[in-house]
This record gives structure tokens, sequence and C-alpha cells, in this order.
């Protein structure tokens, strides 16, 4: 997925397909713009051949400041609707989760004396486990991969992209190990 960031609002957003194209025969001609409207200020801004074009791998996970923009796109749109109110909770086989707003989603948080996205903070928890030798390769693309999206009793929720949707997951923080839930993001939709 190839996301931008509005030069109006500063939220990311994912890229029209047919503004690929538009944006790379600007770049292949060396000069020129493409004009976009946000979906989040509705505000149109100019984007040229020197525009950034980000992927989800691209995007800052780790930084020293502590501004807070909102990426959307990450996630579903529907599911970003209905986490627009902080607070609310589910429950998934007896256990509670709080679900984190979308501003909670983009705030900073340290782990082990680094910073990280609170979308991102699995990926600080796969390098501190890496660093002990305790976690698999596997287990570490898992979590490098992963979406964090709420948290329980000592765990953490979070999701990751497959081919079927957003499967769901638990990180236990106590014994760092991952257990797949055999339900998805549109399920705690469903639940909302």
């Amino acid at each position: 997925m190839q996301m931008i960031k509005c030069d109006e609002c500063g939220n990311y957003y994912e890229l029209p397909s047919d503004a690929t194209d538009r944006l790379e025969r600007v770049r292949k001609a060396g000069s020129g713009s493409i004009y976009l409207k946000c979906p989040y200020c509705n505000e149109t801004t100019s984007f040229n051949r020197f525009t950034p074009i980000f992927t989800n791998s691209s995007l800052p996970d780790k930084v020293d400041s502590k501004q807070n923009d909102i990426v959307y796109g990450l996630l579903p749109k529907k599911y970003e609707h209905c986490i627009e109110k902080k607070g609310l909770s589910i429950t998934i086989r007896k256990e509670q989760y709080i679900l984190y707003s979308i501003n909670e989603l983009f705030r900073y948080i340290d782990i082990d004396k680094n910073s990280y996205l609170q979308i991102y903070q699995l990926k600080g928890f796969a390098h501190t486990l890496e660093s002990i030798s305790e976690i698999s390769n596997t287990e570490k693309n898992i979590l490098d991969n992963a979406l964090s999206i709420g948290e329980g009793n000592g765990s953490i929720l979070f999701v990751e992209k497959g081919n079927k949707g957003y499967s769901l997951y638990v990180f236990y923080l106590d014994g760092a190990y991952i257990e797949a839930l055999q339900i998805t993001l549109d399920d705690i939709i469903g639940m909302i």
C-alpha cells in the first residue's frame, strides 16, 4: 500500500491507484504536479516528483520527536471510525480488552528507552526479546508486522494483515508469548 502525507492536515492516507500512475508520469517527465483531495480534511494539495511516497514499512515507527501525527489507512476505515471515541471495551474469551482510540494508536510510548508509536509498540518488545535471545524468527516477524489495537490485563491485542483480512492475536507480556485468536478485525467491528 502506497501512502502520502497531506500538506494541510499532516495525516497520511492511501494514494489512490489512478494517482499512482499520474504521479509516475510526472516523475518521468521531470516536472508538473498532480492535485489530490485529502479524505480527512477535504483540502486539495499538489504533489510533484519530489513528493515522498510511504509504505507501511517506511512509515515512522521509532522516533525521537513526540509529535502526534495520525496515519489513516493502516487499519480498515470502518474500524477507524469505530475507534474515534476513547475507552471502548470488548470481551474475548472472558478477557476484557480496552481498544485504543485513533489518537492513542499514534501516541508515542517508551519501551526500553526507545520511543515507538503505540500501534507499532510490539516492534519494541520484539527488539528487546531478540537482544536477549528469547524470540524465534517467526515470532519476531509476527511482532514486527503487528498493529497493536488494544490491551488487556497484562496483554496486548494486535492484528496482522493477511490474505483473509486482519487476523487477531494476543501478546502476553508475562511469558512473552503470542496466541492466535480465531477471530478477525471484522468480528471486533461487529462487537463494538
